[in-house]
């Protein structure tokens, strides 16, 4: 129990460092996350079956009152405390599986949202792709246009990746003259 429950809240922990870098390790490790709550779940059932105590139904007063528990805020330990201290353990029990149905709950409406934005953005890897893609089809050597030679007035634009100007090749990456290219500016605004 307690290695499920430390890996549930790890792997979340984890998935969510992980968002910085990668959408599709962010899912794999929240899945995790939630399949070890899913162990946690079964392990608290069993635990309650086995000593013959009873499982509040979901719409049972006992387990309505810890769902509205949850939604108070700050929600923190102390919000349980007291419960904890004074009840016995097959309540903490039933207690604890309302608080992992809530948090199921919560991973299946997150891992919906990431899924979906990750088929309509596509992960880091993609995106890197697009990127390189869009400067190879810019790349040296491709017939571009020719404009007249700035090279020592124009320079790139921060927030404008893809705009830019050889200065050995006098040539703009985009098929504007340089004086109309929002992503170059003279030299002196630079």
């Amino acid at each position: 129990m307690i290695q499920s429950a430390r890996s549930g809240k790890q792997n979340i922990l984890e998935g969510s460092k992980a968002a910085q870098t990668s959408k599709e390790m962010e899912i794999k490790l929240t899945n995790v996350g939630r399949a070890s709550l899913e162990e946690l779940l079964a392990d608290y059932r069993d635990y309650l079956r086995v000593r013959d105590h009873v499982i509040w139904d979901k719409d049972s007063k006992e387990a309505q009152f810890v769902r509205r528990l949850g939604r108070k805020t700050p929600h923190t330990f102390e919000l349980y405390r007291q419960i904890f201290d004074t009840r016995p353990p097959e309540v903490i029990a039933n207690i604890a599986l309302c608080l992992i149905h809530q948090t199921n709950y919560l991973l299946d409406r997150q891992l919906i949202r990431l899924e979906k934005e990750f088929v309509e953005q596509g992960g880091l890897r993609e995106r890197m792709t697009r990127v390189r893609l869009a400067h190879r089809h810019n790349a040296p050597g491709k017939q571009i246009p020719s404009f007249p030679l700035f090279p020592s007035y124009f320079a790139p634009v921060t927030g404008y990746p893809f705009h830019t100007y050889s200065k050995a090749s006098g040539r703009s990456c985009c098929f504007m003259e340089p004086s109309q290219c929002p992503a170059l500016v003279t030299k002196e605004n630079w």
